[in-house]
């Protein structure tokens, strides 16, 4: 199932270096639910982006719906 994690946090905006309402879709996830994987959320927010950032993103600052 597919993922998607929109950003709802405006205080994570300058660690992540997203801005509200941007978003990360995670493939292969078993349900909306479903914890990311270590590392898979930040993985996929550097990769879309193409930022480094320092901290491991929590799955609580973002929306999360079926893609």
């Amino acid at each position: 199932m597919k993922v998607k994690f929109t950003l709802k946090d405006k205080y994570a905006e300058s660690v992540l270096k997203m801005k509200v309402g941007d978003y990360v879709v995670l493939d292969g996830m078993s349900s909306v639910n479903t914890t990311p994987q270590n590392g898979q959320l930040k993985a996929a927010i550097e990769e879309k982006f193409g930022v480094k950032i320092s901290t491991s993103p929590q799955s609580s600052s973002f929306d999360k719906e079926e893609a």
